[in-house]
């Protein structure tokens, strides 16, 4: 998929089924839930519809729900700027012949996560950024946006002609190349690529995972002084090597500490943060027996 500078927020919807309970007032132009029926079986679906805008921050334009005891039925929701979003449901209690079971849809975090970790070649020469990010794109099928906002003084770098040549490199160290000269970082949410300078992407406190990393294997010597210094230097090469505007923002700021009693590091960090470090724990492992502080 294509590299996009965003103009309008990207609309997502999730469904999930619930047990009968009070919910939310319906909306305006959502159609009557079916009454309830004693003693029949029935099913409520609830809608939420989510808009995400051009940094990731979600804002909820409407929960209805509508209840069925089976049959197709439909949701509408008007907005008040004029927009209209409509869902057809269709429920089955058997699959017919020939039919197979859809798989479960992955996260979709998870999705593009995968995609940030295939390995990658890339020959590109006198490439733009924007034609590198939109080539990227198309070889893994990643959605990329670009903040308008966060390049808006820096034009003239995007367009500028660059030499790209990588082979079997994992897709986000590839992007980080391409972005990190222009000061700029990417997160993702929702399976789209998001890329801004720092300030615009200031993770919430709900996206940031607690990890613990035991790396007896990279650092054990068998003098416990060694270790420890062995395990300082690991400690800061993932500082330096990993995100490393994520660990010095006054504000929303990654925290790594490591734990000489067990051989450990503790990290609180992005989904991507970790992805990146994961895959840099895995290169040093690789790379064994070398030092790490080397």
């Amino acid at each position: 998929m294509s590299v996009s500078v965003l103009r309008s927020a990207w609309m997502i919807f999730s469904i999930a089924f619930s047990a009968e309970q009070p919910g939310p007032p319906a909306l305006k132009g959502a159609p009557e839930p079916l009454p309830a029926v004693k003693n029949q079986r029935h099913f409520v679906v609830q809608l939420k519809l989510i808009e995400v805008d051009e940094q990731g921050r979600e804002t909820v334009l409407g929960e209805p729900r509508l209840k069925t005891t089976g049959g197709n039925a439909g949701v509408s929701i008007d907005h008040p700027d004029g927009r209209r979003f409509e869902f057809v449901m269709k429920l089955s209690d058997r699959l017919g012949p020939g039919d197979e079971l859809a798989p479960a849809r992955p996260q979709a975090t998870d999705s593009a996560l995968k995609k940030l970790d295939q390995k990658i070649d890339l020959n590109l020469q006198q490439q733009s950024r924007k034609e590198v990010l939109r080539e990227i794109g198309r070889r893994t099928g990643l959605s990329i946006a670009v903040d308008p906002e966060s390049i808006r003084g820096i034009v003239d770098q995007m367009d500028s002609a660059m030499d790209l040549k990588v082979s079997a490199e994992p897709v986000a160290d590839v992007l980080n190349r391409v972005i990190e000269p222009l000061n700029l970082e990417f997160i993702v949410k929702h399976d789209v690529v998001f890329i801004a300078t720092a300030e615009k992407l200031l993770p919430a406190p709900e996206d940031f995972v607690v990890k613990t990393y035991s790396v007896v294997d990279l650092v054990k010597t068998g003098d416990p002084e060694k270790d420890a210094l062995e395990l300082a230097a690991l400690t800061e090469r993932i500082r330096t090597s990993v995100m490393p505007a994520s660990w010095e923002r006054k504000e929303a700021a990654a925290t790594i500490r490591p734990f000489n009693s067990t051989l450990s590091i503790v990290v609180r960090q992005t989904v991507p943060g970790h992805a990146a470090i994961e895959r840099l724990l895995d290169k040093l492992r690789r790379e064994l027996p070398m030092k790490i502080s080397d």
